[in-house]
């Protein structure tokens, strides 16, 4: 008797047999355990791009599909909302966060995100700071004009889920 993952694997071997030219691929690695889904992914790439092999590769797992995919198609409810590049869709996400772990000037940073109304969410030592990201230099500016030294930054930029996320609300509402 074969696992899901092992017969997900077979699937994949028979469907490669004949050197096809386009192959349908319907969620190929959701059964899969993590190494073996990034060999199977290899292996995908690799037909791509040794026999030429078009792809038409269906998934709910975003960053895997912004790993494999040249293009995008976003459906909801049979009907496409959005198409392009994955990294086109994603630089459409101006959104970000930035998070700050400050230790010593707690209390400043307190004061300047409430003195100027900068939403933040604080957690312990570390400050999370939704913005846009053209505003980002001008917030470091703020920082460094105020004083408000911090020991570690990280900015946040959105991923394909972020924007398959937007899209889909985006499309609720409307």
């Amino acid at each position: 008797m074969l696992s899901a993952g092992e017969k997900t694997r077979l699937l994949l071997t028979k469907a490669f047999l004949n050197y096809p030219k386009i192959i349908l691929l319907d969620e190929p690695t959701a059964s899969l355990d993590v190494d073996i889904a990034v060999k199977v992914r290899h292996f995908l790439k690799r037909q791509k791009q040794e026999y030429s092999v078009s792809m038409l590769f269906t998934s709910h797992n975003m960053s895997e599909v912004e790993e494999m995919c040249d293009r995008i198609l976003v459906l909801n409810k049979g009907t496409v909302i959005a198409q392009d590049t994955p990294s086109n869709l994603i630089r459409l996400m101006t959104d970000c966060e930035i998070e700050f772990f400050i230790e010593r000037d707690q209390r400043k940073a307190l004061d300047l995100f409430t003195k100027s109304k900068i939403p933040f969410r604080q957690e312990q030592n570390r400050f999370k700071i939704p913005i846009n990201e053209r505003a980002i230099a001008d917030f470091l500016v703020l920082l460094a004009k105020e004083k408000v030294l911090y020991e570690q930054i990280s900015i946040n930029k959105p991923d394909l889920e972020d924007y398959f996320l937007h899209v889909i609300g985006k499309e609720k509402n409307d």
